[in-house]
């Protein structure tokens, strides 16, 4: 927990809200003396695009709903995603990610022959960070074969660029202005498009700032160089990112077809000079930089929807995290790996293990992943009389990417040993038997999302009667203007008539 209070500390500075954590480790945000659950949060971001969609295509509502996520989002991040559109009153029909995405709308928009196979390096670099996955593309589908990623995106490049600025302008002008939140936004907005500008052009970029503080207009200057000197050890870690993705495969850099990139910080000139630099081939620029992942969740919704017909391609996703399950075997803790790092998550994975009652299975991730919570979730199954047992278990991942404890199945019990002469305590038998038993997921404790949901529902509810009401304000002040202009027009014998008087003061 006191990680992820320094984590939340270091982060309250990136919001417009107040943030903090719950004494269950949930983060929350205050907006307006209302403190909203993450899930919330998001849940109203996908409120607008629903009201959005509406707006445009004229449909009360979604039939198909696909949402991408990062490829190194976990189990909890994803459920807050799930429950986060449950709020938002969306049927959601599947959450894939970024990466698949991506491979999707390359595969279904390029010609292929028959039985053309290309290894492609799909990357994608935005605000939050940076993801790269290597897919072997086909006429009928891709496969993932391997990913990785890490933190390193626009938002980093960005804060780079203010702590830069900020020391300028204290050298300068004598001015700290890390603690004037409004003057620090207004640095980082102008140093945002100063960013986008020196990605074509090796000049100086001016930047002026008026009135940024006490009445003082701000003016310096930045350029590429300088930038590229300051992001250095970051584009070093992305570098080191592009590695660890070849080092985990055995296709070499003469075997990779193409090199795809998207993402906004992908087109700084230093992130595509070492990514050619690793890959040994120029990146390709086809895909929408702005748009390829949400065109790519779109196809995917437009293939599971009964309103179009679409030639089937189909994108096997592989575990981005080992997972393991933990249970208690003969007094002790025992740990068995479920799925590896890199492994497909398409099948069915059976498990047999050999576990006492009651039995507790722990869902978690492999110490490994380096995730500081490795904690995933938490099954109980139940049986009276029986002390220990040989177990057939079963796990898959859901559509929105979850692993779930499907079955577990009793395939032997400990008994005690029958014989002639009394059992000696402790004395049993393994004896077969196969009996289907219940399970109940008991941790995480699910979130209350009807209650949320109705929350949200009661918002938009006020919002669309605030909204109609400042409209009908516009149309009653635009009426009355209209009547005064009338009244005006031909009031020249009425100046200075009492009643003409009171009038106007009316309108």
């Amino acid at each position: 927990l006191g990680l992820k209070v320094k984590s939340v500390e270091s982060l309250a500075t990136s919001y417009g809200a107040k943030i903090s954590l719950t004494d269950s480790g949930k983060l929350t945000f205050e907006v307006r003396n209302r403190v909203l659950e993450s899930e919330q949060a998001l849940a109203m971001l996908l409120t607008k695009v629903k009201e959005l969609v509406r707006e445009s295509e004229g449909e009360e509502e979604l039939e198909t709903c696909v949402i991408s996520v990062p490829i190194y989002f976990t189990q909890a991040q994803r459920q807050a995603v799930v429950d986060a559109a449950t709020i938002a009153g969306l049927r959601l029909d599947a959450v894939i990610t970024d990466m698949a995405a991506l491979a999707l709308s390359y595969g279904t928009g390029r010609d292929f022959k028959e039985e053309e196979t290309r290894n492609v390096v799909f990357i994608d670099s935005g605000c939050e960070g940076t993801q790269v996955a290597l897919a072997q593309v086909s006429k009928k589908g891709a496969k993932i074969l391997a990913s990785s990623a890490n933190h390193i995106g626009g938002k980093v490049f960005d804060q780079i660029l203010v702590e830069f600025a900020l020391k300028t302008i204290e050298e300068k002008y004598k001015k700290n202005l890390k603690d004037n939140a409004k003057a620090v936004n207004k640095v980082r907005n102008a140093l945002e498009k100063a960013k986008k500008q020196m990605s074509a052009n090796t000049n100086s970029i001016p930047v002026q700032l008026d009135s940024l503080v006490d009445d003082i207009d701000v003016a310096f200057s930045v350029d590429r160089a300088k930038f590229q000197e300051l992001i250095q050890s970051k584009v070093a870690e992305m570098k080191e990112t592009f590695e660890n993705l070849l080092a985990s495969t055995t296709v070499k850099p003469d075997q990779i077809h193409s090199v795809e990139i998207v993402g906004g910080s992908t087109r700084i000139p230093i992130v595509k000079s070492t990514i050619q630099q690793v890959f040994g081939k120029a990146p390709s620029t086809t895909l929408n930089a702005d748009e390829e992942v949400s065109r790519g969740c779109a196809r995917h919704a437009a293939s599971i929807s009964p309103k179009f017909l679409t030639t089937r391609f189909s994108v096997e996703e592989v575990v981005h995290y080992g997972l393991e399950a933990m249970f208690v075997s003969g007094g002790t803790h025992e740990k068995t790996l479920i799925f590896d790092e890199g492994e497909s998550r398409e099948e069915e994975r059976p498990l047999e293990i050999k576990a006492d009652f009651p039995l507790n299975i722990a869902l978690q991730y492999v110490e490994s992943s380096g995730l500081q919570d490795q904690f995933v979730a938490l099954y109980k199954v139940e049986k009276e009389d029986t002390t220990a047992g040989l177990f057939n278990l079963k796990f898959k991942f859901n559509k929105f990417g979850l692993l779930d404890l499907t079955e577990a199945v009793l395939v032997s019990e400990s008994r005690k040993r029958r014989s002639p002469e009394p059992a000696e305590d402790g004395e049993y038998e393994m004896a077969p038997c196969r009996i289907q038993l219940s399970l109940s997921k008991s941790m995480p404790e699910p979130l209350k999302v009807e209650e949320l949901a109705r929350q949200e529902s009661t918002m938009v509810t006020s919002d669309r009667a605030e909204i109609a009401r400042q409209e009908e304000k516009n149309r009653l002040e635009e009426q009355l203007y209209q009547y005064r202009s009338q009244v005006m027009e031909h009031a020249e014998l009425l100046e200075g008539q009492e009643a003409f008087e009171n009038m106007k003061q009316q309108f």
